[in-house]
C-alpha cells in the first residue's frame, strides 16, 4: 500500500473515536502506520493545539512519534503563541529544553539565509 492511499482513508475516520482509528491505523513508527494516525490527530482539532497532542500521546504504541509529527502540523497551523497561550509555563518542563531552543534558533538562521 502506498502513503498517499493510507492518507486518503483518513476523513473516513474523523467522525469515529480516536481508539477506533488507531487500531485501524496501527501507531508504530512505520510512517504508514504513523502518519495518518497523527494526521487524524491534527484533523480532529486543528485550532486546539492541547487537544491534538493529548490525543496523539495516548494513542498507544509509538505515541512519541505520532505526537511529534501531530504537534508539528498543529504548531505550524496555529503559530507559537497559540501552543502557550492555555498553559504557558509547559514548555518549561521540557528536557533539554536549552538544547531544543537552540537547535530551533540554528534552524531558523539557516533558513533565513
Amino acid at each position: 500500500m502506498r502513503l498517499a492511499d493510507r492518507l486518503a482513508e483518513v476523513p473516513d475516520w474523523l467522525g469515529r473515536e480516536p481508539k477506533e482509528a488507531f487500531e485501524h491505523f496501527h501507531t508504530g513508527a512505520f510512517v504508514l502506520q504513523s502518519l495518518p494516525a497523527a494526521c487524524s490527530c491534527f484533523l480532529r482539532g486543528p485550532d486546539d493545539p492541547r487537544r491534538v497532542i493529548l490525543t496523539a500521546a495516548n494513542c498507544g504504541h509509538d505515541t512519541d512519534t505520532v505526537a511529534s509529527m501531530a504537534g508539528n502540523l498543529v504548531g505550524a497551523w496555529v503559530g507559537t503563541e497559540a501552543l502557550f497561550r492555555d498553559e504557558p509555563g509547559w514548555a518549561n518542563e521540557l528536557e533539554c529544553l536549552d538544547g531544543l531552543r537552540l537547535l530551533a534558533d540554528g534552524l531558523c538562521a539557516h533558513v533565513a539565509r
